[in-house]
């Protein structure tokens, strides 16, 4: 079967460790590269130029400085019509294009990269294109993949169990692949691992990632320098930042990063502050990223949101707002301060235990987030914001805070009992494989040839159960 990648920094170098994999399981591997140097990168492991399209090779077409032509926009409407986003979605959808390019630029470019992508999908018959989704060329290669009738597929973690991921189906996690039927052996597995959740709490995967990212080693600088030199010779790649944007977007995160460390007692309050009275709980997202920025569209203003909530908050409730570990170099002081500002916020410091404020907490709201799915396990009352496949188990799925009530899921909400909550747990164990999908510079050890193994008969299996038999004639 003939599959795409589509390649997105250091998690093409994980994608290219299971092609040897694939190809020994009958697939064919090709690549659809937004910049230049990942697919030179490509090319340097043996892949053959034919079975590469690197997108930003044509960067004079949109890089010009001409603003989209009639057919362009006609191509454009096409895709949004026949499609779940629109254009003006994906401009906002993808931050670093949004900031720094202007509309008619990225109008333009988005108009090239459907051409190349529908001509490289057709006249390769690719039968289904696995990626990230995270950046504005990703979401429109699912527009153009929705146009011709070809699944897009984004393998991700099912945060729960642990070391296990799915497929899911375009631009969010709002559903995951079932896959097949659960039988009486994932029943038992799953309860199982929800009476060891119960019991032991453990921390997710992304939080040791989170671990990494904060600690800057000497290969990971060595390898920070080299990116940065490659953006030099890559001005078409618009998933990456300019180099000089780079270095000052990193140094402005230095600065912030020590200044807000050396005014927390200021910011923050520990859980002994703040944990006498009852409260509603509201982990912050890091920002700009996918899981809220992409899933957790419309909702991608967490303060809006915060505001909306408090609302709605009963009057005898604080809303302890905490923030994420990643983000205290990211975030200036003027984003503490308009959340305080809002009535009943306080807010608690990255490192206040998740665990103890979902189990003192009235209500844990998230966007998408995963404290919302702990909680929701834990048979603690739960709310989303935006779809995700965990839903099911919430108590208010889709809570719009304009709309909606907090007070009404904190007085009338019901906690998933033990028994939805292990049939709910047994389809994710029926739907996902054993194996985790990486990036290879947060995470290293997922390039492991076991894992590499397991995560290739994953997506082989998929493949098997969905495209047989599909193969598009020429």
């Amino acid at each position: 079967m003939r599959v795409a990648f589509i390649s997105s920094a250091y998690r093409t170098v994980f994608f290219h460790g299971l092609e040897a994999d694939l190809r020994a399981l009958g697939h064919e591997v090709l690549w659809i590269c937004p910049g230049e140097r990942w697919a030179a990168w490509l090319s340097r492991q043996g892949v053959a130029e034919s079975r590469i399209l690197s997108i930003a090779a044509h960067g004079t077409s949109w890089g010009s400085g001409t603003g989209p032509t009639a057919d362009d926009l006609s191509r454009l409407a096409r895709l949004e019509r026949e499609g779940s986003l629109s254009i003006n979605d994906l401009l906002e959808m993808d931050t670093l294009l949004k900031r720094r390019r202007r509309r008619a630029y990225s109008l333009r470019y988005f108009a090239v990269c459907a051409a190349l992508i529908e001509r490289f999908l057709t006249e390769n018959r690719i039968q289904a294109i696995f990626a990230e989704q995270t950046w504005g060329v990703e979401l429109l290669a699912g527009l153009v993949a929705e146009d011709i009738g070809l699944p897009f597929l984004k393998p991700h973690t099912v945060r729960f169990p642990r070391g296990r991921f799915g497929f899911f189906p375009g631009y969010s996690e709002a559903t995951l692949d079932r896959g097949r039927e659960p039988d009486e052996g994932d029943k038992e597995v799953a309860e199982e691992m929800l009476s060891a959740f119960v019991e032991r709490k453990p921390q997710p995967d992304y939080v040791a990632t989170d671990r990494e990212v904060l600690r800057l080693r000497p290969e990971r600088l060595r390898k920070l320098l080299a990116h940065v030199r490659a953006l030099a010779g890559d001005p078409f790649d618009e998933t990456s930042r300019r180099p000089l944007g780079l270095i000052a977007d990193h140094s402005r995160q230095w600065i912030r990063k020590r200044v807000n460390r050396a005014l927390s007692p200021v910011t923050f309050e520990s859980l002994s502050d703040i944990a006498s009275d009852p409260f509603v709980y509201f982990p912050l997202h890091l920002q700009p990223e996918a899981s809220i920025d992409v899933k957790g569209r419309p909702h991608t203003d967490q303060i809006a949101a915060i505001r909306a909530i408090s609302r709605t908050t009963p009057v005898g409730h604080a809303i302890v707002v905490k923030e994420h570990p990643e983000a205290l170099h990211r975030r200036p002081r003027r984003f503490y301060a308009d959340l305080k500002a809002i009535p009943g916020v306080r807010l608690a410091g990255p490192g206040v235990p998740t665990f103890e404020l979902i189990e003192k907490a009235a209500l844990t709201i998230a966007i998408t987030g995963t404290a919302a799915y702990e909680a929701a396990l834990l048979g603690r009352r739960a709310a989303t914001l935006a779809p995700i496949f965990f839903e099911e188990i919430v108590t208010a799925p889709r809570f719009d805070p304009r709309v909606d009530s907090v007070r009404s899921v904190i007085e009338d909400g019901l906690p998933a009992t033990w028994e939805r909550r292990c049939a709910f747990l047994s389809r994710i164990v029926a739907a996902s494989h054993p194996g985790t999908v990486g990036d290879a510079f947060w995470q290293p050890e997922s390039l492991a040839p076991a894992n590499l193994r397991q995560v290739a008969e994953g997506i082989h299996d998929w493949c098997e159960a969905h495209l047989t038999g599909s193969l598009r004639p020429l």
